[in-house]
């Protein structure tokens, strides 16, 4: 089977045990979500074992269940606190937020917040376009003031 998108195209292959339970998925020129393992090939490009294929209007991506961002507090202004509490609110969703507070050789702070986001691509281009967001994984770092911060979002008391 071939897979094809507006970038080119990949051989794939479904070994018996998956085609019975992959057969009814398989539907030729819809658009489809496809998971599988990438199989490296000598001498040939490699070829895709599908491992699950689902239709892309009910395909679910999953979102990390916790964000980790790092927040220099060297010299950041007030108004990036502000931003990054907007960002928040204008994304909710079921993802938790870790603060990593940083001074420089001379302290870190790590900060659960009550809030939690949706951290899906608009999220991280919203992030990167205000506030200098980098996404690696499921982490962000960014610099800001944390000083508002602390004083205006609520803080989870750790777990016993």
């Amino acid at each position: 089977m071939q897979i094809e998108d507006l970038e080119g195209a990949i051989e794939a292959m479904v070994f018996t045990t998956q085609y019975e339970r992959l057969e009814a998925s398989l539907i030729e020129d819809k658009a489809m979500l496809v998971r599988g393992l990438v199989l490296p090939e000598e001498n040939a490009p490699p070829k895709i074992s599908v491992q699950e294929i689902v239709p892309l209007e009910v395909a679910r991506i999953n979102l990390p269940s916790l964000i980790s961002i790092r927040v220099p507090v060297n010299g950041a202004s007030a108004d990036r606190a502000g931003a990054l509490r907007k960002l928040f609110e204008g994304k909710p969703g079921a993802t938790e937020v870790r603060l990593r507070l940083e001074k420089t050789r001379d302290f870190s702070v790590i900060l659960d917040l009550s809030m939690k986001v949706r951290p899906d691509k608009e999220f991280l281009r919203r992030g990167e376009a205000h506030l200098r967001l980098r996404g690696h994984g499921s982490a962000c770092q960014l610099g800001y003031s944390v000083e508002v911060a602390l004083k205006s979002w609520p803080i989870r008391s750790p777990p016993p």
